[in-house]
């Protein structure tokens, strides 16, 4: 009897566990019809079986501490993988662990955000870490070989998953149990940041054509402005800088669409800061010096202003050591997100007018998401809208009551956020920055997916296999200094709707004095000449063992409107 009951336990456990990762079952049906060959097929069957086991094993530990241990670690990840499967419906790759983890200042408003869509997950999660913490059988309590190994099977099936992930660059772990995922994903990163240590950064050896002048040098990187919303990329929203649909006002060189170089934050903002090119951006993201080293070196004071975070938090993996060559680091602590690009205009408009040569890189909080909140009511041109009045204090979360059929609300609210930070920003720096003694380059990190073509899925940007709504930013120059001026009304022209993120760092060294034929050398070609820019955004930017850069063509037509012809 007391054998049959144990037993009875053992049986329990095992069948909790197994419902548990029974639930995400369509995922491993989609990755099972994937697959290519009788040999991946059988490979996956082998590797999926040693995660179960493993997954089991943690349920047989002896000592309770380690089993609770795993029931964390192993509820945690399903939560993470299935939810982020069923909010992007797509797989949870290694790049958007990469990210999430890059992110992990934002886990709050993750959770906040996308909570309502983890019921499923959690039930999962729960059967599973039951089945775990559930006292097993100690019929073999006395076996310490046993005992070992069974403790051992899910680290042993975390570094098997770990390789497999390294081997075949990051998509080896999709469809398998999503209790290892995350371990593996771990492991798979710090292996990766093992093997490839950043040396010591080079230091400033461009040559220099002169001293810097007077005239202040800012990028403007807004946040999620997609350019064909604008009328500057043939869209409908006043960006602010259009004296009529055909004539921009003065000052203003419109450049027209162009392609980000990563269809996430981090990546176009590393490359924008690093200056990487499309062939060697990892390596100048290691390696090169940073934009604020380069303007230091020039003669230039170094400013950035960040409407995105707060109390000294850096974000788009900004380091201590890049964040001591900035001479002032200003965040907008006691400002509600719904005037903080506002107060920047204020903050250009001072900087600008106070003689000092300076370099002044801008992080905008733009339209982020959610965008319910961040335009003020009487910008609210658009309607109907998405329901207002619950994000006013919160800068980047949550696109939760939408779903399939439900973006008209949200992109009219978008549209509306457009008009206030990107149309009323611009009137306010026309009209009070110093714009005979500075030069403006803007554009934004990336674009957003509304899912106008009914895909499924919540996702806005950072897709595996995105959109290529995501990769299109607005690309603008402004400045009255006639010598710059006369240099970017030939850039426009001839380089209309065919300029990219990788031409904006050649361009700041190239207004910075440096030695133009040694720019071109190492970075490519400035917004001033023809730029002959493929077009293309990185939809893998983490690139790893055994894959190569994801690059994603967009082709302008006359009337600014994208296909994908990757």
């Amino acid at each position: 009897m007391q054998k049959n009951f144990i037993n009875s336990i053992n049986i329990l456990k095992i069948a909790l566990i197994l419902v548990g990762l029974a639930i995400p079952y369509p995922w491993y049906l989609l990755k099972w019809e994937a697959l290519t060959t009788t040999t991946v097929a059988f490979v996956y069957v082998v590797v999926f079986v040693i995660c179960t086991v493993a997954t089991i094993g943690a349920a047989f530990c002896i000592n309770k501490f380690l089993r609770i241990f795993y029931a964390i670690l192993f509820t945690a990840s399903v939560v993470a993988v299935d939810t982020y499967q069923i909010v992007m419906d797509e797989f949870f790759f290694y790049s958007a662990f990469i990210q999430m983890y890059e992110a992990i200042q934002f886990a709050g408003s993750a959770i906040e955000q996308f909570g309502s869509h983890a019921y499923q997950p959690i039930i999962a999660a729960g059967f599973i870490g039951l089945g775990i913490l559930i006292p097993p059988s100690l019929a073999h309590s006395n076996h310490t070989i046993k005992n070992v190994f069974i403790a051992a099977s899910p680290v042993i099936a975390t570094f098997v998953l770990a390789l497999a992930v390294l081997a075949r660059g990051g998509t080896s772990a999709t469809g398998m149990p999503g209790t290892l995922i995350t371990a593996a994903y771990g492991t798979a990163l710090a292996t990766e940041q093992l093997l490839n240590r950043r040396g010591e950064r080079e230091p400033v050896i461009l040559s220099s054509n002169g001293d810097a002048t007077n005239s202040d040098i800012i990028l403007l990187v807004d946040e999620s402005v997609r350019g064909n919303y604008l009328d500057i990329g043939g869209g409908i929203v006043s960006s602010g800088l259009l004296e009529s649909q055909e004539k921009t006002k003065s000052g203003v060189y419109n450049f027209g669409i162009a392609a980000s170089a990563v269809n996430c934050s981090n990546g176009s903002n590393l490359i924008l800061r690093y200056g990487g090119t499309r062939e060697h951006y990892q390596e100048h993201i290691n390696k090169k010096p940073s934009l604020w080293a380069y303007a230091k070196s020039a003669g230039y004071r170094t400013i950035y202003l960040d409407a995105q975070e707060t109390s000294g938090r850096m974000h788009n993996e900004m380091t201590i050591a890049e964040a001591t060559l900035i001479d002032n680091f200003i965040q907008y602590e006691n400002v509600p997100p719904l005037n903080r690009d506002q107060a920047i205009t204020e903050d250009i408009s001072k900087f600008t007018h106070n003689d000092i040569p300076e370099l002044i890189y801008v992080n905008k909080i733009g339209a982020h998401f959610p965008v319910h909140d961040k335009y003020p009511d009487e910008f609210m041109h658009y309607r109907p809208v998405a329901k207002r009045g619950s994000y006013t204090q919160i800068s980047d979360a949550k696109v939760d009551e939408l779903g399939i059929g439900e973006w008209e609300t949200y992109t009219n609210a978008y549209r509306n956020t457009l008009l206030w930070n990107v149309g009323n920003f611009f009137e306010k720096i026309l009209e009070n920055a110093n714009l005979d003694n500075s030069i403006i380059v803007y554009t934004s990190d990336h674009g957003q997916n509304f899912h106008e073509d009914g895909s499924a899925g919540f996702g806005l940007h950072c897709s595996n296999s995105p959109s290529v709504d995501e990769g299109i930013v607005p690309m603008v120059l402004i400045t009255k200094i006639p010598q710059v001026e006369k240099l970017a009304k030939l850039g426009s022209i001839q380089n209309f709707d065919n300029t990219s993120h990788y031409n904006i760092f050649p361009t700041l060294l190239s207004l910075m004095n440096y030695d133009h034929t040694e720019i071109n050398t190492t970075y490519g070609n400035t917004l001033f000449e023809k730029t002959n820019d493929p077009l293309t955004f990185n939809s893998r930017f983490r690139s790893m063992i055994g894959t190569e850069p994801k690059w994603v063509s967009i082709k302008p037509s006359s009337n600014h409107q994208f296909a994908n012809t990757d």
